[in-house]
């Protein structure tokens, strides 16, 4: 429903009832929107911060220095190149880095801090990720982590390629054949997938993402947040957070639920090769955000800073 402004920081609408299901909307120049849906589960009042994140470019950098945690496999075929969120370092010696180094259908690895565990993405397992401790030593008995889709249409991934691992524990693989991101919670199970073939035009904002063969995936989240008070109570607020995902024509932001936002890196403008981008990390978020890209053609990490616009 439309709301009414009645007061700094307040809206209302008309009563509602418990049970009730309702989406929020809000949109204001310069910010990105906001979309979620909201179960009324109690009765009484219900109190909801939503603090808008401000809208910001990137541009190429000069010197946007390294990634905190990064792995070239120079030696493989494919020359793959591992950008992961700042964290417990990718492991350079025992099992994790030996398989990585020797087994060219492990495309892609993340660090689950609810379990200790780093979890990586193998082609040749579409049904379970590999799993190693934050020492990169493998796990007896538990040498697998399980993905499962019970009572779902979707029974496996197609073809796997990258993974991140958001705060709260929640996995988003890429799944490159079909496409799609694929979501489960932090015990592996399915949740939702979005995405689809096609492209991510201007006039979609707002809609689901479409992706061409996407490869890698990130998020970026306000790990800080920020205090603000409201009717004189102090109030600590984080920003909402968004995936990045890279395709063939760049990366593209969404929403945790998969709508298309913005390209925030178009291939054809910043004179990269259609499939060049292959490994995708950002660190920070907001203006403070790095997004780093790794070209494995040319074996190279590059870097872009953020820009708000004005």
């Amino acid at each position: 429903k439309d709301m009414t402004k009645v007061a700094d920081h307040h809206f209302r609408s008309e009563v509602l009832n418990v049970g009730d299901h309702i989406e929020i909307t809000i949109k204001k120049e310069n910010f990105y929107f906001f979309k979620k849906e909201f179960d009324i589960l109690i009765p009484g009042k219900q109190k909801i911060s939503i603090p808008l994140s401000e809208k910001i470019v990137f541009r190429s950098s000069q010197s946007p220095g390294m990634p905190l945690n990064y792995l070239f496999l120079s030696d493989r075929l494919d020359q793959n190149i591992i950008i992961q969120k700042s964290g417990i370092k990718f492991p350079t010696e025992l099992n994790l880095f030996e398989d990585f180094s020797d087994r060219i259908q492990f495309r892609d690895g993340a660090y689950h801090s609810k379990i200790k565990s780093f979890l990586v993405v193998d082609l040749a397992n579409t049904k379970a990720l590999r799993r190693y401790n934050q020492s990169g030593e493998k796990i007896d008995g538990l040498e697998l982590f399980p993905l499962k889709f019970e009572n779902y249409d979707l029974k496996e991934l197609q073809e796997p390629e990258g993974i991140v691992i958001d705060s709260e524990g929640n996995i988003y693989i890429t799944d490159f054949a079909a496409h799609r991101v694929v979501v489960f919670d932090s015990l592996g199970r399915y949740l939702r997938n979005f995405g689809g073939f096609g492209l991510n035009l201007i006039e979609n904002q707002f809609t689901p993402a479409r992706f061409v063969f996407p490869t890698r995936i990130t998020i970026e989240e306000d790990l800080l947040g920020f205090e603000t008070t409201i009717n004189d109570e102090i109030l600590r607020v984080y920003r909402m957070p968004f995936l990045l995902v890279a395709d063939r024509n760049g990366v593209h932001r969404c929403d945790l639920a998969g709508n298309f936002t913005e390209t925030v890196i178009k291939s054809e403008n910043d004179n990269l090769k259609s499939g060049e981008i292959y490994s995708l990390g950002i660190e920070n978020y907001g203006r403070d955000a790095k997004i780093y890209l790794g070209l494995r053609k040319d074996n190279q990490i590059i870097g872009y800073s953020a820009n708000p616009i004005k």
